[in-house]
């Protein structure tokens, strides 16, 4: 088994160290000197290894940790190296606000627009929508908080809008998973908000008659 003085006894070769620990926990020193660690595994009948971050940053005792939480993974029929893909995933997409897909949206579809068309379109997403929500996470938007943004677009009088936030099934964007946004009609008439292709999309069409 490793102990903190053989690994600070470890140095660099032309080539890459491993140490075993035991269970598949390697601690692995690279030519540059870093040394980094890896649990080795067995998943769909092929082997794998994951790395698990740098040493000293990482602790021998939190590596062992860490290393029984990557075969209870495997255990459970979960690969480590999708899991840690995942859970990076998760943690931009809590990060992810309705002003930045706004702004990749506008992007995306530019090309496409007028230089009249595009003003009018920022103009009225600036005026209307992201003062209200432009900082909230997209995670969070609520069918009432959308509600709330698009009275704030009756009373300044623009009586028809319909903005889609798809701009990330273009293939431009950040894709943000399904939420736990509230789907289906709302209360007032033409508001929608619902999941698609893992994108929230909120329209709105109303018309004075």
């Amino acid at each position: 088994m490793l102990t903190d003085q053989l690994l600070n006894s470890l140095v660099a070769r032309d080539k890459p160290i491993k140490k075993s620990d035991g269970g598949g926990l390697q601690i692995v020193v690279t030519p540059n000197g870093k040394e980094r660690w890896r649990q080795a595994y067995r998943f769909d009948a092929k082997q794998k290894s994951v790395d698990g971050g740098e040493y000293p940053a990482t602790r021998l005792h939190r590596a062992r940790v860490w290393s029984e939480e990557m075969k209870a993974l495997v255990a459970n029929g979960i690969d480590p190296i999708v899991h840690k893909k995942d859970a990076k995933f998760q943690a931009a997409a809590d990060l992810t606000t309705f002003g930045m897909l706004t702004r990749e949206w506008i992007e995306a579809r530019r090309p496409a627009w007028s230089p009249r068309y595009a003003r009018l379109i920022e103009g009225r997403l600036k005026s209307d929508i992201l003062p209200i929500i432009g900082d909230k996470p997209i995670r969070s938007i609520l069918p009432r908080t959308m509600l709330e943004a698009l009275r704030v677009i009756e009373a300044r009088g623009s009586y028809e809008m319909t903005q889609p936030c798809d701009a990330l099934s273009q293939g431009r964007g950040r894709h943000v998973p399904k939420t736990a946004t509230d789907r289906g009609p709302l209360p007032g008439g033409g508001v929608r908000v619902r999941s698609t292709n893992g994108c929230v999309v909120w329209r709105y069409s109303h018309r004075r008659v």
